[in-house]
């Protein structure tokens, strides 16, 4: 576990030292909580987002006020999350922790049960988050920007995923450039069910947990395709 840790420090102190990331905020992500996610048996999950932004400030504003150019996002959702879109993320996580190839997760337990932060931040502290973009960050992604972040960053990128060792990888909004990062030729053959195999590694194409549509459509939709996954997975 340390280890893991260690190593994923290592590359993420080593990329910010690129200079595509050089006078700007560096957003260090990854395992949120590696002590919990050591204890999640087979549902490790890593979300693969776009980028992390931070309200317009610019890198000089941004040290002026925390004294260092470093965001750490796990760190932050660890202690504070989660908060608006992760309060989405923490349902999706739980959507597929609860289901399996018999039933699927119950949105109105979820809404019973896990009504109060604390149990949101269980949830929250279990997964891991990946962003496509580690620095320049903005509200709105602009994917002409992303593929020339994702063209110097891929390699590193395949790495922290490797490291992070998930199981199921959910790509909001960013499964063509997951593609990229790991070859189209490693995946299993497109289907119109939104999932996809990556090793032994369950990908699911999804929408961006920012996305405006109802709460309880995405957190069934997520749910009946993970569950699609784990059927033809068993097959």
């Amino acid at each position: 576990m340390q280890g893991q840790k260690n190593r994923l420090k290592e590359l993420q102190n080593s990329w910010r030292r690129e200079e595509l990331h050089k006078n700007e905020v560096f957003n260090f992500d990854g395992i949120v909580d590696s002590e919990q996610w050591e204890e999640v048996e087979n549902k490790k999950i890593l979300f693969l987002l776009k980028e992390a932004h931070h309200k317009n400030i610019t890198c000089k504003e941004y040290f002026d006020k925390y004294k260092t150019t470093d965001y750490c996002l796990t760190s932050d959702l660890r202690k504070n999350g989660p908060w608006k879109m992760w309060l989405k993320v923490a349902e999706w996580a739980y959507a597929i922790r609860e289901t399996n190839t018999d039933k699927l997760a119950n949105y109105s337990e979820y809404c019973d049960g896990y009504a109060g932060w604390e149990k949101q931040n269980e949830i929250i502290r279990q997964i891991s988050v990946v962003n496509l973009k580690k620095s320049a960050g903005t509200p709105s992604s602009d994917n002409d920007n992303l593929a020339t972040y994702l063209n110097k960053d891929k390699t590193k990128l395949f790495d922290e995923i490797s490291l992070i060792e998930p199981q199921i990888i959910v790509c909001g909004a960013t499964f063509k450039f997951f593609k990229e990062i790991v070859g189209a030729d490693s995946l299993s053959e497109r289907n119109d069910n939104w999932f996809y195999f990556w090793k032994d590694k369950i990908v699911i194409d999804f929408y961006h947990p920012a996305n405006q549509f109802p709460k309880l459509m995405n957190f069934y939709s997520l749910a009946a395709i993970y569950q699609r996954a784990l059927i033809a997975k068993n097959q």
